[in-house]
């Protein structure tokens, strides 16, 4: 019974991806119509929206767990781009360009 429930939750579903947000509403990820039947068949998430299905929203019991990030919301892998002392343009220590966007991996 519960299969029937969930093909014909997903029949209503157009877009090949469909969004999961976590139960407080925050974009979590996507996953393919496989994905989506199987978080509904073992009880994860609940289908949202009144027509079709607009995205996935996860239980409490879901076991999932937030990707870490920086206290800054960042990644804690990147950092932004400093110059070093061979710099001519910019002065030692100085961030070069638009730190969002010019980033390096972390030494580890």
């Amino acid at each position: 019974m519960r299969s029937a429930l969930v093909s014909s939750v997903l029949a209503a579903i157009q877009a090949p991806t469909l969004e999961v947000r976590d139960y407080d509403g925050e974009l979590v990820g996507r996953v393919d119509r496989a994905g989506a039947a199987e978080l509904l068949e073992r009880g994860w998430a609940d289908p949202i929206g009144e027509h079709s299905v607009k995205y996935l929203k996860l239980r409490e019991k879901a076991p999932w767990k937030p990707l870490a990030k920086s206290w800054r919301g960042g990644s804690n892998t990147t950092r932004a781009v400093r110059a070093d002392r061979t710099c001519k343009t910019y002065g030692a220590g100085q961030l070069m360009g638009n730190p969002k966007l010019l980033r390096e991996h972390q030494k580890v």
